[in-house]
């Protein structure tokens, strides 16, 4: 038989560093689109820059936060950026919780697209259309943290609630603004229930704890 009949070969797989790529381009891209189409209501859409995310994500990995025992979640997740990074980079069941529907759908669509490409595997990324204030959270044992925006930073209550959903020993990375000591109301001393592990430079990594004195 004539090798050209066998037909064309089938194209090489992607590198981790082109799975990456994939992830950040197919955000950025739908990120934008919506920022102009939707109407949130005074809420502020943020996503993360796809560099920082994978930054903390090798920081996480290198410093022995996230492995193959690990199951990541992003209860915040907006169109699923962490969520996917996440996954591709390590191959851990990765979960994502989004309450807006219209953000929720369009992190569906990346997450298809995403699969169709090869570059993630649909069986370990769980994405969930709900308010993680209402939904377990105790399979977790790592966290990102980017809650949404009103009034010109995060709900206290959304973060307050959301942190002492968690299972304690559970590492958590918060960003944009969450400042654990001072801008919670006093009564709940939200510091009491973590423990500093590293600030990483924009973003700071926390070990949820039992209620310290």
């Amino acid at each position: 038989m004539a090798i050209g009949s066998l037909g064309p070969l089938p194209p090489p797989p992607l590198t981790l560093q082109q799975k990456i790529d994939l992830v950040g381009r197919k955000h950025r891209a739908v990120h934008s689109k919506m920022q102009q189409e939707l109407d949130l209501n005074g809420f502020v859409y943020n996503m993360t820059d796809p560099e920082s995310g994978t930054r903390i994500i090798r920081w996480l990995v290198q410093n022995g936060h996230l492995d193959s025992k690990s199951n990541f979640c992003d209860p915040f997740m907006g169109n699923g950026l962490l969520v996917h990074l996440v996954h591709v980079m390590t191959g851990v069941d990765s979960t994502g919780i989004e309450k807006d529907k219209q953000i929720y759908e369009a992190a569906v669509g990346i997450s298809a697209d995403l699969s169709n490409l090869g570059v993630i595997d649909p069986q370990h990324v769980h994405l969930t259309c709900g308010d993680c204030r209402y939904l377990s959270l105790a399979r977790f044992n790592v966290f990102y943290l980017l809650p949404p925006w009103d009034d010109g930073g995060p709900d206290p209550m959304l973060v307050w609630d959301t942190i002492t959903n968690m299972r304690l020993g559970a590492i958590m990375v918060l960003t944009h603004g969450i400042n654990l000591s001072s801008c919670y109301y006093s009564p709940f001393r939200m510091e009491r229930y973590v423990e500093k592990v590293k600030d990483i430079g924009g973003a700071e990594i926390y070990r949820r704890i039992s209620i310290a004195p």
